[in-house]
């Protein structure tokens, strides 16, 4: 997949377009990797969408002080599934 950010200030907005093609075994949280280590005030949700088999709505969660972001659906379930498409947008605050 691919992600792109911009930064301006302490504010970083990133973009993500993933496709699982092989995912095996693996199973739970989708993680993504953040360029700039989150603030360690509060949380960012941003928003997306699967587009390549359900078009369900996704959710992307940066927690504070970390280095990663969170990709599930709409109700928390695990996005990990073989073809799927996720395409997801995060600001967040370092």
């Amino acid at each position: 997949g691919t992600a792109k950010y911009t930064r301006i200030g302490r504010q970083v907005t990133v973009n993500f377009n993933i496709t699982l093609t092989t995912v095996g075994t693996a199973s739970g949280n989708t993680l993504v990797s953040l360029p700039y280590t989150s603030s360690n005030t509060n949380y960012s949700v941003g928003a997306g969408r699967e587009d390549n088999a359900t078009g369900k709505s996704l959710q992307t969660v940066v927690f504070p002080s970390n280095t990663v972001a969170v990709i599930n659906d709409y109700l928390g379930n695990s996005v990990i599934v073989d073809g799927y498409g996720l395409v997801t947008t995060v600001t967040y605050f370092v």
